[in-house]
């Protein structure tokens, strides 16, 4: 791993990527901060729930297609029609009310952004080596735990200010606004724009030598070796645990600071920014970690993270308004040192490990996908409904347990994968697709 070597040109890409995408974070974190304010106004816990579940059924829909696409299309396209589509929707997003308008205009707004990750995937998997992609896409990971937590921060501050979450709507927008026209100059699509050489795909991905290829031949040719790989398939299971458990406290985590821990709204919003401040560390270390230390084998690591986030959950779940705040905070934020860096390592590096140039989008796309629908149902509604009926304690003791589930998946992987791969991840099965 010697990122000092990298050029001018690919420290650009990382950079304008990075805060492009971060952006998209503003536009997104939004609604999560917003949440008490519009349970103020009359939505309830489940209603605004939906509103999350049904917005993350649709993001799910476009990351399955625009994954494909991107691989057909090109990473730079999608990366900024993605943002700019966001920005329309926060600004109609705050000019309307009532929970139909909040579900369509803010499942439009999450059906666009789905396809920023698939563009900045491909992107990087034309730009960077195999043997730097887990820090690089590390450092791009960043974009959304840094992304979420200025969200988070900055919005946060905007409510406590006094402003409303109309006018908190308007800023974001602006915000994302700026932002698209830094990465709209910057932003290449792959080293031959700046007459500059692409590096090589790993050995081992699914498309064996047809993996530098920038476009894909055909839709069969681009699925197939997913579909038949036993290691793609366990991606996608961890995926559905580990964006089940991202997404909840995404959303519901300054409305549970807010009513357990006794904060004020905007105190809350500012302080649920801990999760993703503390996942930003997991990903970038567990990015250095899975290319210096372990040759690119990524599972065992992945594996080491995810244990202390079972004890997390659990005292959590056993925690009341009694007990001081700061000890709500300091469970939150191991969950997201745990569980954030394995989750960024599926849809990041492994995905460009397992897809090459050729396929990258949509091995991110698919594994999105897998988690996603999990989220869809569970995150939103299902966590409001279940700490409805049966409070906090009985939401994360519900998110322990997939957390368990989750962690037995990643030692399947590890072992499938790295310690006796089998012939359905052999790229000389595939190649001829």
């Amino acid at each position: 791993m010697k990122l000092a070597g990298l050029s001018r040109w690919q420290w650009t890409t990382i950079f304008t990527m990075t805060i492009g995408y971060a952006g998209y974070y503003i536009c997104r974190s939004n609604l999560s901060v917003a949440g008490p304010l519009l349970m103020e106004e009359g939505l309830t816990k489940e209603q605004f729930g939906a509103i999350g579940s049904i917005a993350v059924g649709f993001y799910t829909f476009g990351k399955f297609f625009n994954g494909i696409i991107c691989d057909f299309v090109g990473g730079r396209r999608m990366f900024l029609l993605g943002m700019a589509g966001s920005i329309v929707c926060t600004f109609l997003f705050s000019l309307g009310s009532g929970l139909t308008f909040f579900i369509i205009v803010f499942s439009a707004n999450r059906l666009i952004q789905s396809a920023g990750w698939s563009g900045l995937v491909k992107t990087a998997s034309h730009w960077f080596s195999h043997t730097t992609i887990g820090a690089v896409m590390g450092i791009l990971a960043l974009s959304y735990f840094f992304g979420d937590v200025l969200a988070r921060v900055v919005l946060g501050r905007v409510i406590s200010m006094g402003a409303s979450w109309q006018q908190m709507f308007w800023v974001a927008g602006t915000m994302l606004g700026g932002i698209l026209l830094l990465n709209l100059f910057f932003l290449k699509n792959s080293p031959a724009d700046v007459g500059e050489p692409e590096p090589q795909s790993s050995p081992e991905n699914l498309f064996g030598e047809k993996g530098d290829d920038g476009r894909p031949d055909s839709i069969k040719a681009l699925l197939l070796p997913f579909v038949t790989s036993l290691s793609f398939w366990l991606v996608c299971f961890l995926s559905i645990g580990l964006t089940i458990i991202r997404e909840a406290f995404m959303l519901w985590s300054p409305t549970f600071l807010k009513e357990v821990a006794g904060m004020t709204d905007g105190a809350a919003g500012t302080a649920s920014s801990l999760f993703p401040l503390f996942g930003g560390l997991s990903v970038i270390s567990l990015g250095l970690i899975s290319d210096r230390f372990t040759n690119g084998r990524r599972g065992a690591v992945m594996c080491a993270y995810l244990l202390p986030a079972v004890p997390a959950l659990i005292v959590l779940s056993m925690l009341g308004s009694s007990v001081p705040v700061y000890v709500h905070l300091i469970l939150i934020s191991l969950t997201g040192l745990s569980i954030l860096g394995p989750y960024a390592l599926l849809t990041g590096a492994i995905s460009v490990d397992l897809g090459g140039k050729t396929g990258s989008a949509s091995a991110a796309g698919l594994a999105d996908t897998a988690g996603y629908l999990g989220a869809t149902v569970f995150s939103g509604w299902g966590i409001g409904a279940i700490a409805t009926r049966w409070g906090w304690g009985g939401a994360f003791s519900f998110l322990a347990g997939v957390l368990v589930l989750t962690a037995i998946t990643a030692v399947i992987y590890w072992y499938v994968h790295e310690i006796h791969p089998g012939r359905s991840d052999s790229p000389d099965d595939t190649s001829t697709t």
